[in-house]
């Protein structure tokens, strides 16, 4: 038997064919071979990352195919050296050889359940618009109406579109890491009337943030479509701009138009408008202290901001105020716990703060606990700053001078028992290990009684309707006497008066 000969004997033949284009809405990580022809929609920045592994850069790119599919390719180390400057936002490219693994959808809401992560072997090609390509689109919206984020949870990526109400200026701020960044806040409005706080960060703050600050000063509302915002829940629910935000100013898209009609010709401007952020008063549910527990309020993973009038009952005097820094930092004031370094001739002391790195006068500011109480239980709440300076009737500063001295109990006796409508942000806190549910007053406010007997009122009319028509029902039995509520009390214990043989005249004397 002749040995085997393993030699080459010739050219191994390839397949020549072209690639076939596979949509991203069909891609899986069973299927081996594949190749998308898509347009890039969005290019984030290299970013540098270290960890225990070791170090490198990393940075992804969305891209949308002809039939709306997105998906979102990530590049690290190697790859992303390769492939970052031949990526062009706008352009479109024949892409494969590239890996799928699950979308981490707190970072990613695209259409798409995976990502593709790029590899030195993967191959991205630019592709010349011919009348294929053209179809593509240039970006892709998921549009949700603002009044439905107060549904979403924090964390979560939302788009939005909405016309521009007002545009704050730009401010400098530093981060928890000491770095500075800029930061603008506008608020924005759509068809479900309600409107949202955006703030943008960054870059954001000055594209589009100057174009937006320059409209808003001519008097003009520009349309904003923001997509890839995250919902936060600072005050009641905001968005804010990320890496992968992006903002169009007045797109030339269906939903633009139909806002910029609904805004001009239709109302838009002058409809009654819920504001998501409780800062800027906006809508909370009135409830009592009891459906805190009842409904679970704050347990489902974001706060909750209700209303509930109630009245303090008791006061925690140990520790009510801390010292707090005086300077300014980034346009306000720092406000940090700092150490007390000694005391002045004022008696509040100075103080050294950690986060200014200077000494400061020290500043006194509420940190109060008390008992609120309705009529269906009592709950402890917990106060800071200005708020402690509606329930106390003084500043923290002026509080502090009456330690130790007679008057002391007096003041803080002052502030029980009396009745306030409160805003309240309910929030899951972990204390030792041990989640429970924290209720803080976010603000105070006096109680309007003739406003709360008109609603009081509106309620019991609306329960007497509801329930068969018995405020008619008495107007035919007792006549022009329903004008006259003791004679009608009379004229209700005298049929019981009666049939427990008691002198119904006397009764009704007694009752008029």
């Amino acid at each position: 038997q002749p040995a085997a000969d393993y030699r080459s004997r010739g050219p191994i033949s390839r397949n020549e064919a072209p690639a076939r284009i596979v949509p991203i809405k069909s891609l899986n990580p069973y299927l081996n071979r594949w190749t998308i022809q898509a347009r890039v929609t969005n290019k984030s920045d290299v970013r540098k990352w270290q960890n225990a592994k070791g170090e490198g850069s990393v940075f992804n790119f969305d891209v949308v195919d002809v039939d709306g599919g997105e998906i979102r390719l990530c590049a690290f180390k190697e790859a992303c050296e390769k492939f970052h400057p031949l990526v062009e936002v706008g352009k479109v490219y024949m892409i494969s050889k590239g890996a799928l693994r699950p979308a981490r959808k707190q970072y990613n809401n695209l259409n798409s359940d995976f990502e593709v992560y790029l590899e030195t072997n993967s191959t991205i090609e630019p592709c010349v618009e011919d009348e294929r390509t053209s179809t593509i689109p240039s970006i892709t919206f998921d549009f949700k109406p603002i009044i439905s984020l107060e549904n979403v949870n924090t964390g979560s990526l939302a788009d939005v579109v909405g016309v521009v109400l007002s545009v704050d200026a730009c401010a400098t701020i530093q981060r928890r890491d000491g770095t500075d960044t800029q930061k603008r806040t506008l608020t924005i409005k759509d068809d479900s009337n309600a409107s949202i706080e955006v703030t943008l960060w960054g870059n954001y703050c000055n594209e589009p943030g100057n174009e937006l600050e320059l409209a808003s000063q001519q008097g003009s509302h520009p349309v904003l479509a923001v997509k890839n915002a995250r919902v936060g829940d600072y005050q009641g629910k905001t968005l804010g701009t990320i890496s992968s935000t992006q903002l169009l100013v007045n797109p030339d898209i269906p939903e633009a138009g139909r806002l910029r009609n609904w805004y001009d010709r239709m109302g838009g401007a002058h409809s009654q408008t819920v504001q998501l952020n409780t800062g800027g008063g906006g809508r909370t549910r009135r409830v009592f202290l009891s459906d805190i527990r009842d409904e679970n309020l704050g347990t489902s993973g974001k706060a909750d901001y209700v209303e509930v009038l109630a009245t303090v009952k008791y006061i925690k005097n140990e520790v009510m105020s801390y010292p707090a820094c005086s300077l300014q930092r980034n346009g306000r004031q720092c406000n940090k716990k700092v150490a007390i370094t000694d005391d002045d001739q004022d008696g509040l002391g100075s103080g050294w703060c950690e986060t200014c790195q200077q000494k400061c006068q020290v500043n006194w500011r509420w940190m109060i606990q008390f008992e609120a109480s309705d009529f269906t239980e009592d709950r402890w709440l917990t106060c800071f700053g200005d708020v402690g300076n509606d329930i106390m009737g003084m500043t923290a500063n002026d509080f502090k001078k009456y330690e130790g001295s007679a008057d002391f109990d007096h003041i803080l006796t002052k502030a029980h028992f009396k009745r306030w409508l409160l805003t309240l942000k309910v929030a899951e806190d972990t204390y030792n290990d041990e989640k429970r549910v924290k209720v803080t007053v976010q603000r105070v406010n006096q109680v309007d009684w003739a406003k709360e007997s008109k609603a009081k009122m509106e309620q019991v009319l609306s329960a007497l309707d509801s329930s068969g028509g018995h405020v008619n029902n008495n107007a035919e039995r007792y006549g022009n006497e329903q004008k006259k509520p003791r004679t009608e009390y009379g004229y209700q214990n005298q049929g019981m008066n009666q049939n427990m043989g008691y002198n119904n005249n006397n009764n009704n004397a007694f009752f008029r």
